[in-house]
């Protein structure tokens, strides 16, 4: 079932998706991973199969649309260049660049306590700060060096997302 309620939404939101097959499956059997991983083993889960395939909010397809969002930037920007001076980072993105250096402490802490929830949790709040943040703060059309500074962090976060979802067993969508 939430294969083929995959395979409606990717037919609405993305008719000129190449493989929506293979995605419908990935985003349907994602789904149901993170809407169990993500809750803590103490709390009752409430099975709601429209609810766990919502690309917004707090599911496994919105990790993975964001995942396949920063994929295209990085697809579009073509060639990124190295940076040296990151004197251009602001607030907003040196908090992202913290999150992203929390990520190790998040596995360990996962580990420890054989708790998938505190890495579903860690990935939900750094996806809503990067969707945030691409939102407020333009990649693409930006200058360099900032330009090349942006996509450097949106490629972190891209990456971190990526391990993320392959250590939950989801995966990581190019495109969707």
């Amino acid at each position: 079932e939430s294969i083929t309620l995959a395979k409606k939404i990717i037919h609405e939101k993305n008719p000129a998706l190449k493989n929506k097959d293979q995605a419908a499956r990935d985003i349907g059997v994602g789904a149901i991973i993170f809407g169990d991983l993500s809750n803590d083993r103490t709390n009752d889960i409430v099975f709601d199969m429209e609810k766990f395939l919502s690309f917004e909010g707090e599911t496994g397809p919105y990790l993975q649309y964001t995942h396949a969002r920063l994929c295209s930037i990085l697809r579009k920007a073509k060639q990124r260049k190295t940076i040296k001076d990151y004197s251009c980072y602001d607030g907003e993105e040196l908090q992202l660049i913290k999150q992203l250096g929390s990520f190790p402490e998040i596995i360990q802490e996962t580990l420890s306590h054989y708790r998938p929830s505190i890495l579903a949790r860690y990935l939900l709040d750094l996806a809503h700060a990067a969707n945030s943040y691409y939102v407020t703060h333009p990649v693409l059309k930006s200058e360099e060096p900032l330009r090349s500074a942006r996509l450097l962090l949106m490629h972190a976060v891209q990456l971190v997302l990526k391990k993320g979802l392959t250590l939950l067993n989801i995966k990581p969508l190019e495109e969707m």
